[in-house]
């Protein structure tokens, strides 16, 4: 629900406007909001279904719109990144790429720090909001976790992008109990129902917590124990799941090392860690673990994984789903989850630029087809790893439109799936794979400007338009018809004393996105005042603000 429309204020009211100070910081204090870390699916017809609470259980913020805050707080960082981050970094040499810093997009966030993780800079519109209607999917977002960060703000974009450990510096390190917990909430107050941890094995035993290490493997199993506290601290709202990713290499790699046995020994380890977890995601009460490409990581060094053998053995039995559409054909399939589909940049844009024309589309068939596995669908802002160059292998690209293309992967789930014809399950791609631009803990920066005039003495009247920052493929959509209004979920109008205009009161928080206009006649006190339209984004979205506008109330 959107704040209600508020009375008349009397001017005294104006006196007692609240100011939230710039130094204001996330509680709790860690990397979040640009302060110190450096300690730091199937069909209705299926039989699969997810145990648990669904998106009507979901606990999220409305869109934040607060009776009286600052123009600060409006615009400031209200999420778990941190303020450092800076979006540039040199490839490390061991991935062939540019010799100078690059971007891959990802947006970042505000230097400033709010209190509030309501409001702020990203829009807090529950994400569900996005699906079709009666949609009770479960949304989870996937999480790399292996972040640490050398504590030096800024941080140095002309050195490599092992800047630590073997990944960038995000300005964070992810196995700190405190950062989990403010990613949490930050997840929550989108209306995130549980979070995916991608997890390299366990060869660094129970990892590291709430110390410093530079090893990705044991920051991302320390992180993959913070998490599960603090799904089970939310009492029920918040779950987590394993992903399985490229640990299996090491034997793989290794003379001797049987990789069958590797994965059953993987699955025991989670099963003694995390499966017996009461918010350890189930369906039809078994854990459901997901595997990313672990087959393909293995087959270069002539080895297979004998999948009847770890169904047969698997400790805890738990669920297999695996990536993309083959993976509802795998030899030990209980699902498959789709992800992104990037193209070759020297073949961008392709004939499916965005992965929206034939990819997913495609994934949602075989999850139709397949009903009586679990089907995960995708939704993701964009793809781009110019910042590792492909790992080695050449950049990759899927254009984010300036959120466009957020909104189309929705777009597409919803156009297969309805009440009656529920998806289980939609991972978000991904909170924080800064190093492939696929990162939504920063938000999505849309590149709107909301233009504000005063027409006929008491109208403000504005219009929304892609700014002069944005990438040429966002004046592209607009060319085609896209209209960039339908990145804003609602408005809100604020207004501050003339003598002011730093603190600012609500005049009316849920104009809707349809509106271009207000009309300001009898809401205000007699005075002088200078007025703001607040474009309240659609969920993950960068949420922007308009010039002042004078007016005089009579």
């Amino acid at each position: 629900m959107r704040a209600p429309r508020p009375v008349l204020l009397p001017f005294a009211a104006w006196v007692g406007v609240v100011a939230c100070s710039s130094s204001d910081t996330h509680a709790p204090t860690d990397a979040g909001g640009g302060t110190d870390a450096s300690q730091g699916v199937d069909a209705a017809a299926s039989d699969a279904s997810l145990d648990g609470p669904t998106g009507s259980d979901a606990v999220a913020l409305d869109a934040a719109t607060p009776a009286k805050t600052t123009l600060a707080a409006l615009l400031a960082n209200n999420t778990s990144a941190s303020g450092s981050f800076v979006d540039s970094y040199t490839p490390a040499a061991r991935f062939s790429g540019s010799a100078t810093p690059v971007s891959n997009g990802d947006a970042p966030a505000s230097p400033t720090a709010t209190m509030d993780l309501g409001t702020g800079r990203v829009s807090k519109v529950p994400v569900r909001s996005l699906l079709y209607p009666g949609a009770t999917t479960q949304v989870l977002v996937e999480t790399q976790s292996w972040f640490c960060t050398n504590g030096v703000t800024p941080i140095p974009t002309g050195q490599p992008a092992d800047q630590c450990g073997s990944h960038v510096d995000v300005g964070y390190s992810t196995n700190y109990a405190a950062h989990v917990a403010l990613q949490v909430a930050d997840m929550t107050s989108r209306g995130v129902d549980g979070a995916v941890i991608d997890w390299e094995g366990q060869s660094a035993g129970d990892g590291v917590t709430d110390m410093p290490s530079t090893s990705s493997t044991a920051i991302d199993t320390g992180s993959l124990f913070l998490f599960e506290k603090a799904a089970e601290a939310s009492g029920g709202a918040f779950h987590f799941a394993v992903i399985e990713d490229e640990g299996i290499k090491a034997c793989a790699a290794a003379s001797g090392c049987d990789v069958t046995t590797q994965i059953l020994s993987d699955i025991a380890f989670l099963d003694a860690s995390f499966f017996g977890s009461p918010a350890y995601l189930t369906s039809g009460g078994r854990p459901v673990l997901f595997f990313f490409s672990v087959d393909a990581w293995v087959s270069p060094y002539g080895k297979t994984i004998d999948w009847t053998q770890v169904r047969a053995s698997a400790a805890g039995n738990p669920l297999f789903v695996f990536e993309n559409a083959g993976g509802f054909t795998h030899a030990a399939s209980d699902g498959a989850y789709s992800w992104v589909s990037p193209t070759a940049i020297g073949a961008y844009p392709g004939s499916d630029p965005f992965g929206t024309g034939a990819f997913l589309p495609y994934f949602y068939g075989q999850a139709t087809s397949h009903g009586t596995l679990l089907g995960w669908g995708s939704a993701y802002k964009g793809f781009d790893d110019a910042v590792v160059n492909g790992w080695g292998g050449g950049e990759r690209y899927a254009g984010q439109q300036c959120g466009k293309t957020w909104l189309d992967t929705f777009a597409v789930a919803d156009g297969q799936y309805s009440a009656t014809s529920q998806l289980s399950g939609l991972q978000l791609v991904t909170w924080d794979d800064y190093e492939e631009g696929t990162e939504l803990e920063t938000g999505i920066d849309d590149h709107l400007a909301v233009t504000a005039t005063l027409q006929g003495g008491s109208t403000l009247a504005w219009t929304v338009a892609f700014d002069a920052s944005a990438p040429t493929e966002c004046a592209q959509a607009a060319s085609g018809g896209f209209d960039p209004g339908t990145l804003v979920d609602h408005y809100a109008v604020y207004a501050s004393p003339a003598s002011d205009g730093q603190n600012v009161t609500l005049v009316d928080g849920d104009v809707p996105a349809s509106a271009r206009s207000f009309d300001v006649t009898g809401r205000l006190p007699a005075g002088d005042y200078v007025l703001f339209v607040y474009a309240v984004a659609k969920p993950f979205l960068f949420d922007q603000l308009s010039a002042p506008v004078a007016y005089a109330a009579p």
